[in-house]
């Protein structure tokens, strides 16, 4: 009898359930490293999804609009601050402060949102009025929850992700005219209105539209931007205007995942209130 042969097949069955079981760690990490594999598009919904778990936030916004008409060329230049608190609450409350330049002339407004009434301070008067439409102008959220959004996936399929060297991420891409205006419409027709300067908007095309997010090292959006230019036709007394518009977009968080606190403007419940339709933006 030969005293190896037992062992000889012991070797054999503990050699074939090794092999057996590093090809399964072997599997599992490969699937492992596909599950987690990030994507363009796992990067940005998954930052959009992690801000809209704040309860509140600081932010710098930037909008660049400039606006030709019958061969006259104009630039508008806006900047906001804008506060937001108790958003997961039952009172939620806004804090904008917002700072626009035309013809050399810089004008500066604050508004603050608490419940359905916005209470603003503008052109040397204090006034609320009935939170809505008509103080969207004045409040730099309504801009920033139209904007920052999940872009589709098919948008995103072959976008690479760009490594800073601050350790954020940054994703950009140029998005069909018709897709842009689809997802951004609340904020393209904000824009196409404000540069036709209250006449009435019959026609806009949006074209060269991009997109570029950059997402901080612990997943929050640190910088959202968008540009865009647009081709508009609006009526004026019987009469049809052709414009241009180009619009460039930047929304910067400040250490977002930070809690905010807002302070109210000082006597805003003695504020007076106006009709909205009277008030001249």
């Amino acid at each position: 009898m030969n005293p190896w042969k037992g062992e000889y097949h012991f070797m054999k069955k503990f050699t074939a359930i090794a092999l057996v079981l590093v090809m399964l760690v072997s599997l599992f990490a490969l699937t492992s490293c596909e599950e987690k594999k990030l994507t363009a598009y796992s990067l940005v919904s998954d930052a959009v999804a992690k801000m809209e778990t704040l309860d509140s936030f600081e932010a710098d916004m930037e909008i660049k609009m400039g606006v030709e008409t019958m061969g006259v060329s104009m630039d508008v230049p806006m900047q906001y601050n804008v506060k937001a608190a108790g958003l997961k609450g039952d009172n939620p409350v806004t804090f904008s402060t917002v700072s626009m330049t035309m013809m050399g002339m810089t004008m500066k407004t604050e508004a603050y949102t608490e419940g359905e009434w916005c209470y603003i301070t503008a052109f040397g008067q204090n006034m609320k009025m009935k939170a809505g439409e008509n103080t969207e102008e004045y409040d730099g959220y309504a801009d920033i929850e139209s904007v920052i959004k999940e872009l589709p996936e098919d948008i995103l399929s072959d976008v690479e992700i760009t490594e800073n060297s601050d350790g954020t991420k940054t994703v950009s891409v140029a998005v069909s005219d018709e897709k842009f205006a689809e997802i951004y419409k609340s904020f393209v027709d904000e824009m196409s209105a404000s540069a036709a300067e209250g006449e009435e908007v019959s026609e806009v095309s949006v074209t060269n539209a991009k997109v570029t997010v950059t997402v901080d090292k612990n997943g929050y959006i640190s910088v959202y931007g968008i540009s865009f230019d647009m081709n508009l036709k609006a009526e004026s007394e019987g009469m049809s205007l052709e414009m241009k518009a180009s619009v460039d977009m930047n929304i910067a968080f400040k250490n977002p995942g930070t809690a905010v606190t807002i302070t109210p403007p000082a006597g805003y419940q003695d504020f007076e209130e106006v009709d909205p339709e009277e008030l001249v933006a």
